[in-house]
């Protein structure tokens, strides 16, 4: 009896223990909420040194060369390398109406000459593109 009693109180703790970790994981998923403010005086660089971000007055700006050398794609490449005379050359390009839409952890980002851009918050100074390139920002969000 003295056993029974043992087993089934060790099970339930064993399955109280494990709902806890499961409920636990469920509410820390990592997920993050994209706020338009992390754009608002902010810069995001990725690897490739290519920078987007600096929303003030509806105008975002990103800055960065293009290079053919072997690595890997990043969103920003074509609108760079359609602007710059040369592989490698580091251009500025400011885009005015900018507008950032969000739902969830996306940022949908529009502008002028037809800027469309999407990233995805993944942390909380990290962005990530549609080619799964990250961008960090020294900021802490404001919000």
């Amino acid at each position: 009896m003295l056993k029974k009693f043992s087993f089934l109180t060790l099970s339930l703790l064993i399955f109280i223990f494990i709902i806890g970790c499961s409920e636990e994981q469920e509410t820390n998923k990592g997920e993050f909420t994209a706020d338009k403010s992390d754009f608002e005086d902010n810069l995001f660089t990725n690897r490739q040194n290519q920078t987007i971000g600096s929303l003030i007055e509806n105008e975002i700006i990103i800055l960065g060369s293009y290079s053919k050398q072997a690595r890997e794609k990043t969103s920003l490449d074509d609108i760079i390398s359609k602007t710059s005379k040369s592989t490698g050359e580091d251009v500025e390009l400011t885009f005015k109406n900018a507008e950032i839409k969000t739902k969830g952890d996306k940022y949908n980002i529009t502008a002028d000459n037809g800027l469309s851009l999407v990233f995805k918050k993944v942390g909380d100074r990290i962005i990530e593109d549609e080619e799964g390139q990250e961008y960090y920002t020294a900021q802490y969000p404001k919000n």
